[in-house]
């Protein structure tokens, strides 16, 4: 039996599930961050003076900080409109790095011209090069698999973050974007899911037909036409090790 705190999580993912597969415009956006996920309404534009005009002319307008959290609102989701309707990396990244001198802790939104597809992003410094910026992104658009994505954007709720003794600080809430931003820890979600429903198809096919060889190619095949990838669950089922890929959810590095 689900305990309350599961059905809160399961809620609450569902329904950042409906707000991405609509998130067309900016309404749904405001619904997700000021309603769902607990964030403060900000909604001030920023200057681009003294930005470079590689990142000045990136942008159709200036950008909006658009929601704070924690302590003095000290973290930002700020949101960044590009000109045309491709989403171009070559032009959000000199646009992170101006806005990041002035929003260190900030969670980086982007939209196409028309708002119907959008980039968030988050910015990790490398443990092994704290001058190394790790650019990961969160695709949102109408031909997205959402399932994966809803799950890491509902991990962003602020409800769900614990303050220290001093408040709920800016470095906490980073943490927790860096966490939910994790490639690995989607693979390896995601490959544990497979790796379950593999067990219990394998089972069930040998305890019907008494053929464990049969039972195991059979289930072998199904999962690899489900992956799309038959090199990624064959190396997975036969090894058990994690391995980097863009599948399930569009989450990137």
């Amino acid at each position: 039996m689900l305990g309350r705190l599961e059905i809160n999580r399961l809620e609450r993912e569902q329904s950042v599930l409906e707000l991405l597969k609509n998130l067309r415009g900016l309404e749904p956006l405001k619904k997700l961050f000021w309603s769902e996920l607990n964030y403060d309404r900000v909604n001030q534009p920023l200057s681009r003076r003294g930005w470079n005009q590689t990142a000045a002319n990136a942008l159709t307008e200036d950008p909006v900080l658009f929601a704070g959290g924690g302590q003095n609102n000290d973290f930002h989701v700020v949101y960044s409109r590009l000109p045309q309707e491709r989403l171009l990396l070559g032009q959000e990244r000199p646009v992170v790095n101006a806005l990041l001198k002035e929003h260190p802790y900030a969670l980086f939104i982007f939209s196409n011209e028309p708002q119907d597809y959008w980039h968030f992003i988050n910015v990790k410094y490398d443990t092994e090069s704290e001058k190394r910026r790790l650019f990961r992104r969160i695709t949102v658009g109408p031909e997205e698999r959402l399932r994966t994505a809803a799950e890491r954007v509902a991990m962003l709720d602020l409800q769900s973050v614990q303050p220290d003794m001093f408040g709920l600080q800016p470095l906490t809430i980073q943490s927790r974007h860096d966490d939910a931003f994790d490639v690995e820890a989607v693979t390896k979600q995601f490959f544990e899911e497979y790796k379950a429903l593999f067990r219990i198809l394998e089972d069930d096919l040998n305890n019907q037909a008494n053929n464990s060889t049969w039972a195991h190619a059979y289930s072998l095949q199904f999962l690899k036409e489900r992956a799309g990838s038959e090199m990624i669950v064959i190396f997975f089922l036969t090894s058990g090790k994690v391995i980097s890929v863009a599948g399930r959810a569009r989450i990137h590095s």
